[in-house]
Formats: structure tokens, sequence, C-alpha cells
């Protein structure tokens, strides 16, 4: 990210905040986790029966995320079939199990719009020179999930630093709040 970029970052962190504050009040509304997993999969998918195979992984949900020596790459290609590449339960899942490596993205008519942001940001921020124009379904569509989410932890990781006052990635680091 160039110093352009992160002023252009700065300035978007500071509207989306005046915005967020508008709009919500002071007041933060995190992910709403009073839900079961399985509840938010079934309005997912308009209301219809989880397959047996769903649910019994929902349901070991909870040893998975209490196990340390499971292979990651072993439950995210498990998750990956068992919800048949669907990006918005893939996601889901995976941000449930772990939440600091996965975000939930779901996939919508609205992705034209979003990825339309993302090629503004791309020409200040590096981790946006995405190769797609959309996430998209199937095999193909969850690999470019898996991309959009290395460059939004990147990108997360670089506001952290900014915003955080964690040690600065870049030397000519701005101080985004005089």
């Amino acid at each position: 990210m160039n110093m352009d970029g992160k002023k252009v970052l700065d300035w978007l962190i500071r509207d989306s905040e005046k915005e967020a504050e508008r709009y919500y009040g002071h007041q933060f509304y995190p992910f709403d986790r009073e839900y079961k997993l399985e509840e938010l999969i079934f309005e997912l998918r308009n209301r219809r029966e989880l397959p047996s195979e769903m649910l019994e992984f929902i349901m070991n949900i909870p040893s998975i995320k209490k196990e340390n020596n499971i292979d990651e790459s072993h439950i995210v290609s498990n998750i990956k079939n068992i919800f048949n590449s669907n990006i918005t339960l893939t996601s889901l899942v995976l941000n449930n199990i772990y939440p600091n490596k996965y975000f939930y993205y779901r996939v919508s008519k609205l992705e034209p719009e979003i990825f339309s942001g993302i090629k503004f940001l791309r020409d200040y921020l590096d981790e946006f020179d995405l190769p797609f124009s959309k996430i998209g379904a199937g095999t193909q569509g969850f690999d470019r999930y898996l991309m959009l989410n290395r460059a939004l932890h990147s990108v997360a990781k670089v506001v952290c630093h900014v915003f955080c006052n964690f040690p600065a990635p870049y030397p000519d680091q701005f101080t985004p709040y005089p």
C-alpha cells in the first residue's frame, strides 16, 4: 500500500465511522451470535431442511474448535465438500470455526457494486488487485473467496497497524488522528 492508499483508506474509514455513528448512534452492533449456526444456515437455504451430513458436521463444530491438532486444510476441504462449495454457507461455517481467519461473505446480486468498490480501492491498495470481478459459485468461486479473504485480512492488518497503534508496517506511517 502506498502513501496515497493510506490516505484514501484513512478518509474512507473516517467517513464510514461518521456514517455508522449517525446511523447507529454510539452503540456498536457486532454480529448477532444469539442464533445457532444451524438456524442461520436454515434461513440462508431459504428455510429448507438441512441435509443430515450438514447437521452432523455442525453438531461436531464444538469439538473441532476444542481440538488443536486438526489440520485446518482438511477441515476447509470437508466444509467445502459438505456445503457443496456454496460460498455463503461455507464462509459462514469457516467464520464460525475460525473467526480470526475467515470473513463471512454472502454472495448476492450486489456483487457488481461490491467489486466496483474493490476496483476503486485497487488503485490505492495493492491488496485489492484481484484477477476477478465477482466471487461466483462452485470451486472457482471458492478459490476466489479465499483470495478475497486473504486480501481483506491483509488490509485489516494494515488498518490495525495504522488505527490501533500497533507497530507500523511502513516507515512512512501517517498519523490518522491528530
